[in-house]
This record gives C-alpha cells, sequence and structure tokens, in this order.
C-alpha cells in the first residue's frame, strides 16, 4: 500500500518549526498592547513619590507702594519664605495609598502579558493544527488519486461503472477545495500573529507544530491555591483595597489641622530719629494651622472611602468565585480532551487505518464496493483530521488554564508548579535523570 505508507510517513514528519517560545518573547518585547501597559505602570510607578512629598515652600517679596514709618526708618519691602507640614502620618498614608495604587498597575500589566501570550499560543496552535490539516488532506489527496486509478482500472476490464469512477474524481475535487480553503485559513493566522507581534501582517512564519507529550492536569485543590497566590486581576483588586484603606485612614486624618511655618524679613531704610538700632531690618516667624471646621465635607470623605472599600471587598469576592468556576470549567475540559485524545491515539485512529487497508485489498479483489471503500477513506481522514484538532485544543486549554491561574509559561519567565508548561513525557525524563 504505497499511498498509506507515504500518508504515514507525512504524518510523522515535520518541517523546522518556529518555536513557541520566541514567538512569545517576541509578543511581550514588542506586542502595542503590552507596551501601552509597561508604560501605564512605569508612569504608576511614579506616583508614590510625588504623592508624599511635602508641597513646594511659598516664597515671595513685597514692595510698600507707600513707605511705612516706624521708629528705626521706613520699611522699604519683605521677604517671606513659607512650608506647609501635614499632619502626622498623612504623607505616609498618601505615599501607601499611591504605592498599593501602582502595584495595582503593575498587576494590570501582568494581566495583559498573560492574555496576549495566551491568544499567540492559542494562534500558534490553531496554526499548528491547519498545518497539519494541510499534510494529511495532501496525502489524503494522493490516496484518494489512487482510488481513482483503481476504479479506472474496474471500469476499463468490465467489473466496475462510471459512477464509482466519477464518484472517486468528485472526492478528488473536495480534497482540492479543502486545501484551499486551508491555505487561505493558514494565511489569516500567520497575520493575526505577525499582528500579537507588532509586526508585518506578510512576515513568514515557518511551520508550526505542537509540543511532545501530553499536559499534566494538576489537581483542583494545587490550582486553586495557586491562583489565589497569582492571579493577577485578584492581586490587583487586593491591591486596590490596600490603598483604600490607606485613603480611608487618610481621610480620617484630614480632621487634624496642618502646620505652617513662615518666615519674614523686613528691609528697612535709616530714619530721621537719632536711635541706636536705626535702619535696622527687622524679622519674625509665624507658625499657623487650618481650620478643619467643616465636618460635613470630612464626614463625606470618610463615608466616600468606606464605600469604595465595600465595592472593591465585594468586587474580589466576585473575581474569586467567578475564577474559581473558570478553573474547574477549564480542568474538567482538559480532562475531557485528554481522553479523547487517548480514544484517537489507541483507539479510532489505528482502527480506521486498519479498515481503509482491509477495504482497500478488499475493493482490489472484488470483494467490497466502491462505496465502502470511500466511506473508509472519509473516515480514515476525519478521524484524523479529529484526532489532531484534539490535541491542539488540550494545548489551547492548557494555556487558558495557566491564564486563569495567573502564570506565563516557564520559558519566558513564568514559575512553575500547575499549570506550568509540563507534560507527561518531561515528568518522566526528570525522574529518570533524578534516578
Amino acid at each position: 500500500m504505497r499511498t498509506i505508507a507515504l500518508f504515514t510517513l507525512l504524518l510523522a514528519t515535520a518541517a523546522a518549526a518556529a518555536p513557541l517560545d520566541d514567538l512569545v518573547a517576541t509578543a511581550l518585547r514588542d506586542n502595542p498592547r503590552i507596551a501601552s501597559a509597561r508604560q501605564a505602570a512605569i508612569a504608576a510607578g511614579a506616583m508614590p513619590a510625588q504623592a508624599s512629598s511635602f508641597d513646594d515652600p511659598q516664597a515671595g517679596l513685597a514692595w510698600y507702594l507707600s513707605e511705612v514709618e516706624t521708629r528705626v526708618g521706613p520699611q522699604e519691602a519683605r521677604l517671606f519664605l513659607s512650608q506647609k507640614f501635614p499632619f502626622w502620618g498623612k504623607r505616609g498614608l498618601r505615599g501607601e495609598a499611591a504605592e498599593r495604587t501602582a502595584a495595582a498597575v503593575a498587576q494590570g500589566l501582568r494581566q495583559v502579558e498573560l492574555a496576549v501570550v495566551t491568544e499567540v499560543q492559542d494562534r500558534y496552535y490553531d496554526l499548528a493544527y491547519i498545518e497539519e490539516s494541510i499534510r494529511i488532506t495532501e496525502a489524503d489527496h494522493a490516496l484518494v488519486s489512487d482510488i481513482v486509478e483503481a476504479a479506472l482500472a474496474h471500469y476499463r476490464a468490465g467489473d466496475g461503472q462510471q459512477r464509482d469512477v466519477l464518484r472517486a474524481q468528485v472526492a478528488l475535487s473536495r480534497d482540492t477545495d479543502q486545501l484551499l480553503t486551508l491555505r487561505a485559513r493558514r494565511t489569516t493566522l500567520v497575520a493575526r500573529i505577525n499582528a500579537l507581534l507588532g509586526r508585518d501582517p506578510s512576515t513568514p512564519i515557518v511551520a508550526s507544530h505542537l509540543p511532545t507529550g501530553t499536559p499534566v492536569i494538576p489537581t483542583t485543590e494545587a490550582l486553586r491555591t495557586a491562583m489565589e497566590r497569582e492571579r493577577p486581576r485578584l492581586a490587583a483588586l487586593a491591591h486596590k483595597i490596600e490603598a483604600i484603606r490607606s485613603r480611608l485612614a487618610l481621610a480620617h486624618k484630614r480632621y487634624y489641622p496642618d502646620l505652617t511655618a513662615r518666615l519674614d524679613y523686613t528691609l528697612v531704610s535709616p530714619g530721621p530719629l537719632p536711635v541706636d538700632d536705626n535702619g535696622t531690618d527687622s524679622y519674625w516667624a509665624t507658625l499657623s494651622v487650618n481650620l478643619p471646621i467643616w465636618r460635613t465635607r470630612l464626614k463625606a470623605g470618610v463615608t466616600e472611602q468606606e464605600a469604595r472599600l465595600a465595592e472593591a471587598q465585594a468586587a474580589y469576592k466576585d473575581e474569586l468565585d467567578r475564577a474559581l468556576s473558570e478553573i474547574d470549567d477549564l480542568r474538567f475540559r482538559m480532562t475531557t480532551t485528554r481522553d479523547q485524545v487517548a480514544l484517537f491515539t489507541t483507539g479510532l485512529v489505528p482502527q480506521a487505518e486498519q479498515a481503509l487497508r482491509a477495504t482497500m485489498d478488499a475493493y482490489r479483489t472484488g470483494s467490497a464496493g466502491f462505496l465502502d471503500l470511500l466511506d473508509a477513506e472519509r473516515d480514515w481522514l476525519d478521524l484524523r483530521l479529529a484526532a489532531f484538532r484534539a490535541r491542539a485544543d488540550l494545548f489551547q486549554q492548557q494555556a487558558e488554564l495557566r491564564q486563569a491561574v495567573g502564570r506565563l509559561p516557564e520559558a519566558v519567565g513564568g514559575h512553575g508548579g500547575p499549570a506550568g508548561g509540563k507534560t507527561t513525557k518531561d515528568t518522566n525524563t526528570r525522574k529518570e535523570k533524578q534516578g
């Protein structure tokens, strides 16, 4: 069976692949959405120094339009310098609130990175599926060409019918149409991946492939523990809650006055009186406080921050509940898909290949009908495509699970543990090395 052997060889051989890690690293470096979020994080990181700083001191110079006569002479001008000192703890609370806000924005950057990386992985696995589908369909095209030749041979020998030849030619045309569709989809996927990488849509991407092995599915408890510790949205909301706590404490501090220190220096010209200190400049210091007497405004500030705190706490609880549900759903889907991959690999695909071989041999000897042969060929093609689709789905679900937990892939700076990039093959290799 020359064609089936060729088909098997094509399925087992992949072209030089574009490493997914390289694409992810490029996206993290050049993606415009990530670049925007990174600048937002840099801007937020500059906020604490501003928020915790003293106000600028005030300096002034006053000229007297009409001289003010004093015992020691006329006053000509006055210089002053003042500085406001917030009540103890206010500057620290402003700085803490800004630091927590900056930390929340930094978690927003992590969330954007996770979203972009997951999208790159998702598109890459779709591309791997499309390219494998092209290889499978091309091999099937060669197989159907053999079937057409066999149908023609039967027809010429008087053992077959013309309609069998026509049906085989329709199947051949169907493969040709499918190849056109797949190649168009590949072009679209390459453009989308390049857009995520921040480069020209027409930049070529060499053949992709799926990782070897099967992803390890962590326990629900391990996933939940990792998610509560690392999910960026939860971390951002936790920082937001702490920032609001600082603002609430600051709202209470506003009931206390701030202190302003002022130093004045007056320039005095010599006067007509014969006194010892004639023309001596004068200077003095002043301490003043504001009077926080408008309690309605101050109380409204406290009420606002209390309401914002309750809002943020409710949002945290909602995000946690949704995250737990998302992780449970993804884990269930991964488990189901993994079982489907095993069923395709160990049962359906080998059985379809055996059935095709047997039907092809039977057709050549005249003990099987032409429709039986076409059905066997179609089953084989559909199951091969479905098997690879299931594997691509499994790795896409792994990427989604990693995003739900809040971890970047290990190869680009993520962490190990639950939802990492490990497969059963990786785990076995590690155990062998330890042994």
